[in-house]
């Protein structure tokens, strides 16, 4: 745990402690716990015990837990110090966080019952807590009095008093290490001292990637496995943390240790950093008024500032968690998830989320503890939470699948993997819960992806019929087919189905609509020509399964009748305008002297011509027979004139003649 020291008065840096049967020989000699001091796992109710009751605690049936001073917590347990309002006794409740699915749960001990859980308590453990480590099943607990023990989870390793100030304790793959006084000792699981070291004030030490480092009053100390010294500095440190390197804090900056070159790089300058977490490929850290987590290449990964009068208490925080405490109500905690040094999550929680400020806390192992005023107790386990999700998202995608319409047998196979999610859920297994997740999502995408592409498929043959068929698509259609595209790239399955599915539907009632056009102006076809009422009649046929959306691909069929009816009407059109372009022509020409009076029939070609463009083909039709007739009438008026004409001429050309030839009468 790394925590922003002076700021407002807050538990500063409760760090590990680790010790595997440990410091024995020499000056540890005094055991100062009797061999009932480690209970046997129990299975007894957290519950409300009242002080004035005649009923003590040891005989109500029930474990009374008030005066909260220090938490802890690691992958496998929680750990809750206590120390007794009435007789002053330190103990110490181990809980078994892989017992009954315990994952996001809160105690309010002294006032409410709570949930059975399996626990195990230590007793007689004189002094307030000064260190606690844990790795797996070992974990370790001292004291203000230098008493100090180790555990393996279910037996107890070596419990003495080491005569000394234990500062800081860690454990790791078995080994353990623990700063006591002006030296730091390494211990194998069964608590034997592997070797020790003198270093002045050791003040915290931390066991990573086959390494011991040590934060001491004269420097920074890295230490092989078996003991040889690898590097030292001279430089202040405020704090030191890692998860896959180590981080250490002094008064200009943070450096990490670089395991190759075996010497510390800078990668943050920073003259007011408070507390460190080491994350997975990140640091985190605090300044009164920041919270930050930077990745390895010094990029900023996730950045959070006080507003003004307001300020950050402490930090805690390793491998993927880190949580940061602040002298606010909102946010009153942030808890930040980093997964190989990109940010997973961010939640901000708030006084309805924790009811009022933390006493202490403390995240390792994924696990986040904090004990508040009221002896309120929470906890939450986020490979737990995490799982519980993945639960949470199985189910979405077993009603995805189902709601894209897969087959029994692709429902079956999601199903089945659900419930194996479930019941490692129920176990506890939280990794296996993730693994089977990974598989789940596997199948979800072979099963999404192949029902993508037959939605695909299927789009894209109506959208190629339709372009065939001259028909441009609306803009809104063709943004809906590219968002598909897109969720299809994305594995967005559901979303890119329904996607797809919107654009056959938005074509189809386009290509319905279309159709709809052409069925009214074939039937204006029809009425003014009937040479083509086999094809229009065919068009009708299926109007009404097409708008039904039964046969809508029929209606490109249809297309090709409407362009040959098109084509005809066309050409029979012209055929009158020609005709009674002729006719007039014929009409105006004069056959000797006298042409027509056409005016009323170019009024009636131009009446024809408006026609056309409103496709009233009947009024066309009929316009242009009207026009064709009467121009043929009036040729026919024209030329009976002009006959008229030259009888006349013809009959005063013989009277003349008659009356020149006349004989002459011989006067008496």
């Amino acid at each position: 745990m790394a925590s922003g020291k002076n700021l407002s008065g807050i538990l500063g840096v409760v760090v590990a402690i680790v010790v595997s049967g440990f410091v024995i020989g020499l000056m540890f000699s005094t055991n100062v716990f009797s061999e009932n001091t480690l209970n046997e796992w129990k299975t007894d109710t957290f519950c409300s015990y009242n002080a004035k009751s005649n009923t003590t605690p040891e005989y109500s049936n029930c474990i009374k837990l008030s005066n909260v001073i220090m938490v802890y917590s690691s992958k496998n347990f929680v750990f809750v110090s206590t120390k007794d309002a009435e007789f002053g006794s330190v103990s110490l409740y181990v809980i078994d966080m892989q017992d009954k699915n315990l994952i996001d749960n809160k105690f309010i001990y002294d006032k409410e019952v709570t949930p059975i859980v399996k626990y195990k308590n230590i007793i007689s453990l004189s002094g307030n807590p000064t260190a606690m480590c844990a790795d797996g099943n070992l974990f370790a607990y001292g004291t203000s009095n230098y008493d100090f023990a180790l555990f393996d989870g279910s037996t107890r390793v070596m419990a003495k008093n080491l005569g000394r100030k234990i500062a800081s304790c860690d454990i790791n793959k078995g080994n353990a290490a623990a700063c006591v006084g002006n030296s730091v000792y390494v211990m194998d699981a069964l608590g034997d001292v592997r070797w020790n070291k003198e270093v002045k004030g050791c003040r915290n030490v931390k066991i990573l990637n086959n390494n011991v480092f040590v934060v001491a009053d004269d420097g920074f100390f890295v230490f092989s496995a078996e003991g040889a010294e690898i590097f030292s500095k001279d430089i202040k440190i405020k704090d030191m943390s890692g998860t896959d390197k180590v981080a250490v804090a002094s008064s200009n900056g943070i450096y990490t240790y670089d395991e190759n070159s075996k010497n510390l790089n800078k990668i943050i300058t920073d003259e007011a950093i408070a507390g460190i977490a080491g994350l997975n490929k990140a640091i985190a850290y605090v300044t009164q008024i920041t919270f930050r987590v930077v990745g390895y290449n010094k990029s900023v990964v996730y950045e959070y500032i006080m507003k003004p009068d307001e300020y950050i208490l402490s930090m805690s925080g390793n491998k993927n968690h880190v949580a940061v405490l602040t002298s606010v109500t909102d946010p009153d905690m942030i808890i930040a998830e980093v997964t190989d040094g990109g940010l997973s999550s961010v939640k901000k929680l708030t006084p309805d989320d924790v009811n009022n400020k933390a006493k202490f806390y403390n995240v390792k192992d994924g696990m986040l503890i904090v004990a508040f005023p009221d002896n309120i107790i929470e906890f939450k386990n986020f490979a737990g939470i995490s799982a519980s999700e993945l639960i949470a998202k199985g189910e979405k995608i077993l009603s995805d699948i189902t709601g894209i319409g897969a087959t029994y047998e692709d429902i079956i196979q999601i199903d089945n993997l659900l419930k194996e999610m479930k019941k490692e859920l129920n176990e506890g297994n939280y990794e296996k819960v993730s693994e089977i997740a990974k598989n789940l999502k596997t199948k979800e995408t072979a099963i999404g992806n192949s029902y993508i592409l037959e939605e695909k498929k299927q789009t894209d043959n109506l959208l190629e019929m339709a372009s065939e068929k001259g028909m441009m698509l609306t803009t809104g259609t063709k943004l809906r087919y590219d968002n598909a595209m897109e969720k299809m790239h994305a594995g967005n399955y559901k979303g890119a189905i329904s996607d797809f599915k919107g654009v056959r539907t938005e074509t189809e009632q386009f290509v319905r609509d279309k159709i709809q056009v052409v069925l009214e102006d074939a039937e204006k076809r029809k009425a003014a020509l009937e040479k083509f009422a086999v094809s229009t009649a065919n068009i009708a046929k299926l109007a009404k399964e097409i708008n039904s959306e039964k046969d809508y691909v029929d209606a490109f069929t249809l297309l090709d009748d409407v362009k040959e009816l098109e084509g005809l009407t066309k050409e029979r059109i012209k055929e009158l305008f020609d005709d009674a372009e002729k006719a007039k022509e014929e009409a105006i020409k004069p056959w000797l002297m006298f042409g027509a009076d056409v005016r009323e029939i170019k009024d009636k070609i131009q009446e024809a011509q408006i026609a056309e463009c409103e496709k009233d083909y009947e009024k066309t039709v009929k316009t242009l027979s009207a026009a064709t007739k009467e121009a043929k009438d009036y040729d026919v008026i024209s030329k009976a004139q002009d006959v008229c004409v030259i009888a006349i001429v013809v009959g005063i050309i013989v009277l003349i003649v008659l009356f020149i030839r006349r004989p002459k009468i011989k006067e008496e």
